[in-house]
């Protein structure tokens, strides 16, 4: 999505990839911290949902009228966020998870449940 906003000049793809882009990290946000921080607290001891920064830029972004360029800056600085996060998860938490006991396919059902919950009610 982010390189969709990039790559787009049309005021309605920006408008609708702007909707898109936040709605997916509050979704992300909201799974991470009701599902997945809880499952996995006994294993990742001191880890605690790191996504504060990232809410507050979407709701900047938010506040910002897609078609301007100011929201092209804090897109991109959303996006350098989340592939930070996910840089971080791939190298720190998730080889931590795979050695535990931690049944991850069932921790998997029950965050796509929740995801399914939480993307209905954006709908």
């Amino acid at each position: 999505m982010f390189t969709a906003f990039e790559n787009t000049r049309s005021v309605n793809n920006k408008r609708f990839l702007v909707q898109r882009i936040c709605a997916s990290v509050d979704v992300h946000s909201l799974v991470k911290e009701q599902v997945f921080y809880p499952a996995v607290q006994s294993v990742l001891q001191g880890s605690s949902p790191e996504h504060g920064s990232m809410k507050a830029l979407v709701r900047h972004i938010r506040s910002l009228e897609p078609v301007a360029e100011m929201v092209d800056g804090p897109i991109q600085r959303l996006s350098d966020h989340v592939n930070q996060h996910v840089s971080e998860l791939h190298d720190g938490m998730f080889p931590q998870l795979k050695a535990s006991s931690i049944d991850l396919v069932e921790l998997g059902s029950r965050m796509a449940r929740r995801k399914a919950e939480l993307i209905a009610l954006h709908s």
